[in-house]
């Protein structure tokens, strides 16, 4: 199983009770992991970055922080190009990654980690 976050270790203005209810989902998926895991199902989730999507249309600001994440991302970030999402999901779901469930990956270009100003 592969579910949808957006990055719950910050307040994002705009996002409003969306934030709280996906670091529900984020629980859930640890949960479901133990649970599920003898099973052979592995739980994961996928922290993508603001992709342009009908849904993201109705956050207000979503413009604003999809500009930040761009500008902000070691990799670089491209609102419009959902294949890194959808190849992380590709991944999470082969054979390549059977020892990994309950977990969080991160595609959003590294605009979430801490950094730094030397």
């Amino acid at each position: 199983m592969v579910a949808l976050t957006f990055d719950t270790g910050h307040v994002h203005p705009g996002y409003g009770w969306m934030g709280p209810l996906k670091a529900a989902l984020e629980a859930s998926v640890r949960a479901l992991a133990v649970e599920l895991g003898s099973a052979g199902v592995r739980v994961n989730a996928i922290s993508a970055g603001p992709l342009v999507t009908p849904a993201a249309s109705a956050i207000p600001g979503m413009e604003t922080l999809a500009a930040h994440w761009e500008a902000a991302a070691p990799l670089g970030w491209d609102r419009h190009d959902a294949a890194p999402v959808a190849r992380t999901a590709v991944a999470l779901l082969s054979d390549w990654l059977p020892a990994t469930t309950g977990q969080v990956i991160h595609a959003d270009g590294g605009a979430t980690l801490p950094l730094t100003v030397g």
